[in-house]
């Protein structure tokens, strides 16, 4: 279905830095395309389903990146993420569910197995090290600084 991770090396860093941050945000993007497209939360005045049903709500609450403006993690299996009760309660399209496991299945091989609420920054310090971690922030502040150069 998606395609690239065929070509993923795991356990090795085979992979340079950009093409992981590249199909980790690939993968991400798809996370939040699915769920907006098929709505499986049913996100309502601020409660989600299970919230709606006499249940917690929010599978984020008390998550140390979530603020008053939103989430503050690029944590990819947070947006894969599918709360029991969904599974087990809600009638979920079959298409939905082949689809996320999809990208579940793929961001197991970009991630190698290492789920969890991580964000980007953590799972390039874990594969790539320090070294590789202070190279990404570097070229994320020279793009910030030739985007707001290109903007005056």
């Amino acid at each position: 279905m998606f395609g690239f991770t065929q070509h993923l090396r795991y356990p090795g860093n085979e992979l340079p830095l950009d093409d992981f941050i590249s199909e980790y945000r690939r993968l991400y993007q798809a996370g939040i395309d699915l769920f907006a497209k098929f709505n499986p939360c049913e996100i309502h005045d601020g409660h989600c389903y299970d919230g709606r049903n006499g249940g917690s709500d929010f599978c984020c609450s008390h998550c140390d990146h979530l603020t008053d403006t939103g989430c503050t993690a690029e944590a990819l299996y947070c947006k894969l993420w599918l709360c029991g009760t969904l599974r087990k309660k809600k009638d979920l399209s079959e298409e939905f569910i082949a689809q996320l496991n999809a990208i579940v299945k793929e961001a197991g091989i970009v991630c190698r197995g290492m789920g969890g609420r991580r964000d980007l920054s953590r799972y390039i310090t874990m594969f790539y090290g320090k070294k590789g971690y202070q190279e990404w922030i570097a070229s994320k502040v020279r793009s910030n600084s030739t985007s707001s150069q290109s903007e005056s």
